[in-house]
């Protein structure tokens, strides 16, 4: 399903489009190969850096999610969050006294 959510997403997403048409011709020849196979070439391209990057991401994150989920880093983060939303609350209650 998350796929399915993912691929729905960026296909219905009008910025590559918009990309593709703004960027996408000034790469093309007219004249040398055909421009059909000029633009397979730069999507096969296009696909493979964004496969490459994407899939350091997750494996990098991966990572980083399995060091957060750690019980005392979680309780840890919690406890801070939780300071700091009090802190802001009593920050926002002293300033609307003072109005």
């Amino acid at each position: 399903m998350r796929f399915a959510e993912g691929f729905l997403t960026n296909i219905l997403n009008p910025k590559p489009a918009l990309f593709y048409l703004a960027a996408f011709p000034q790469f093309l020849v007219v004249g040398g190969a055909p421009l059909w196979s000029q633009a397979l070439v730069l999507a096969l391209v296009h696909a493979a850096i964004a496969l490459a990057w994407y899939g350091f991401v997750v494996l990098t994150l991966s990572q980083f999610v399995r060091w957060l989920r750690r019980p005392r880093l979680w309780q840890a983060i919690q406890g801070l969050t939780g300071v700091a939303l009090t802190l802001l609350a009593v920050r926002l209650l002293l300033l609307r006294q003072s109005l």
